[in-house]
């Protein structure tokens, strides 16, 4: 069970939708490594860098892509409960 709502939405994520990173020119990478460490980040600022992270070329598969951001974006607003939040609220540690 997730422990804050960041986590919720990280499971929406990988566990529901398989976007738990890629390999970017030899270096790991995650929609984490996207997030600001200040200001906000909106629901369609985080579900680009899910896909960045996951290293999904834009123009392959446009329906697909875009049904799937359209998903993240809802679990973002679900999860997170607006469309805007902190930066400082996507993180693991995060408290709710």
């Amino acid at each position: 069970m997730p422990q804050n709502r960041f986590d919720g939405l990280m499971d929406f994520v990988c566990v529901r939708y398989g976007y738990c990173g890629g390999v970017i020119d030899g270096k790991p990478m995650h929609v984490t490594h996207f997030i600001p460490e200040y200001g906000n980040v909106s629901a369609s600022e985080f579900s680009e860098w899910v896909m960045l992270a996951e290293n999904y070329n834009p123009g392959s598969n446009l329906g697909f892509r875009d049904q799937h951001k359209k998903d993240i974006e809802a679990a973002f607003i679900q999860n997170m409960g607006s469309e805007v939040v902190p930066a400082k609220d996507l993180r693991w540690d995060a408290e709710d």
